[in-house]
């Protein structure tokens, strides 16, 4: 797509500027930071996904002897419904949106809005369903239970501040392990987190999250995460590093990925089983107990960043089945 972009900015300028020779190489730098502009307009693992979609569809249209680019509205039909059995439909709606974009970027009106392709694609919504198949979130219980076996070595020490830090700031995983020591600020009433981009903030304006203390000295996020600043000795600037044999502290980031084995790991040594959970449970969990908790759906937002109460009402509603159960008046 990046190569498209590139294409289609070239030959605009050679349409609308005479390109002697002192311009030219003026021009083609102008076209690579537009392009580079371009490409940051989506996030690297948005723009992976969509060339992984869009590989996929060309190579379908190619097996069956049809045009992708423009697709007729009846290729894309029939390519939703021979996968409508294969993939999750969160997976097929991204390939719908990867092909609108295509489109996009091509010049063409994106053919997913035609009126088949959206009579088909809400056929199979309906027929499978739309809701997913979530993980659980890791609740306040959880932590105390994952707590209640974790030792006070460096590796226990780094785990209980990241899990800790995680689920208090509903952070997602690229933010927490994006985080470095200069980000944070210690205040009377705990810690002031500044984080310079994250999914919804693509543009880099930055936001601040605050972590407030703990009533309980096992489960403070402040209070873990002082213990790591010391054991660690502010040997990097990236705020959770991985740790080599002998206890000894690399410079390397921990990955998004990192965050997902370090709970499931945790997890299974007290017994849940792990495959339940995902590194997004910290995040769902602060939703879900917040919620339980009696906490605001906008005080919810505030932490979270989330942009519209859909998700953050997809949570409340799962706390609320037990929270708001008329059945608990039927006198049963």
């Amino acid at each position: 797509m990046a190569t498209e972009v590139i294409s289609i900015l070239q030959r605009t300028m050679k349409a609308i500027i005479p390109q002697r020779n002192n311009q030219v190489q003026t021009l083609n730098q102008l076209a690579d930071q537009a392009s580079n502009f371009a490409r940051q307009s989506k996030s690297a693992n948005t723009r992976k996904a969509y060339k992984s979609d869009w590989k996929h569809f060309i190579a379908w249209c190619a097996m069956n002897g049809v045009i992708s680019l423009p697709a007729p509205q009846e290729a894309i039909a029939l390519y939703l419904t021979m996968y409508a059995d294969l993939l999750k439909i969160a997976t097929l709606a991204r390939r719908l949106a990867s092909i609108s974009e295509a489109h996009r970027i091509a010049g063409f009106d994106s053919p997913t809005s035609a009126s088949q392709v959206q009579l088909v694609w809400k056929g199979i919504r309906r027929t499978k369903g739309i809701q997913q198949n979530s993980k659980h979130p890791l609740l306040t219980s959880d932590l105390q239970t994952v707590f209640a076996n974790c030792k006070d070595d460096l590796i226990g020490i780094r785990d209980r501040a990241l899990l800790l830090l995680g689920f208090s700031g509903a952070f997602r995983r690229s933010e927490l392990v994006a985080i470095n020591r200069n980000d944070l600020s210690f205040v009377k009433e705990g810690i002031v987190i500044r984080l310079k981009r994250s999914k919804t903030d693509q543009e880099g304006i930055g936001t601040e999250k605050a972590i407030p203390f703990g009533s309980n000295p096992a489960l403070c996020p402040v209070s873990g995460l002082r213990a790591w600043l010391e054991a660690s000795e502010e040997v990097s600037d990236p705020l959770f590093v991985s740790i080599r044999k002998g206890n000894m502290i690399s410079m390397r980031r921990l990955s998004p990925k990192a965050v997902a084995l370090i709970l499931k790991s945790r997890l299974e040594k007290v017994g849940y089983h792990s495959e339940e959970f995902s590194g997004h449970s910290l995040r769902s969990g602060f939703c879900t107990q917040a919620a339980m908790n009696g906490a605001s759906d906008r005080a919810i937002m505030q932490q979270t960043k989330h942009r519209t109460r859909e998700m953050v009402d997809r949570y409340v509603r799962v706390a609320s089945i037990w929270s708001e159960n008329a059945s608990t008046k039927l006198g049963l």
